[in-house]
């Protein structure tokens, strides 16, 4: 039985498939989780960190206040940054997770 995906099929179910790790010869660097179902993941890189993080926000909409409830923008929670595949989420600054969020902002929500 032929165990090759077409071209067409492999591009449509891209999307699902875990990211092949980066390959450094003997080293063979571990990939972040899949993101959380109902979460967005983003390629982060901002100043003062070198290496790109895989990050998983979670998105709330903007809400209208109502009569006697307040108005919100629309926030980005970062969930985990990941580097090498390694959570990093809990080192990193506040300073630098309020500046990964607002990244994430710009690039919208879908």
């Amino acid at each position: 039985m032929n165990q090759t995906l077409h071209p067409v099929m492999q591009a449509a179910l891209a999307p699902f498939m875990q990211p092949k790790p980066p390959n450094y010869g003997w080293l063979t660097v571990p990939a972040a989780p899949r993101c959380p179902e109902g979460c967005f993941e983003r390629l982060i890189l901002i100043k003062g960190i070198t290496q790109s993080l895989e990050c998983h926000f979670e998105f709330e909409p903007a809400q209208e206040g109502g009569r006697d409830d307040p108005s919100y923008p629309t926030q980005a929670t970062l969930i985990a940054a990941y580097a090498h595949g390694m959570d990093v989420s809990g080192v990193l600054s506040e300073k630098s997770i309020t500046a990964i969020e607002e990244q994430a902002l710009k690039w919208g929500d879908a």
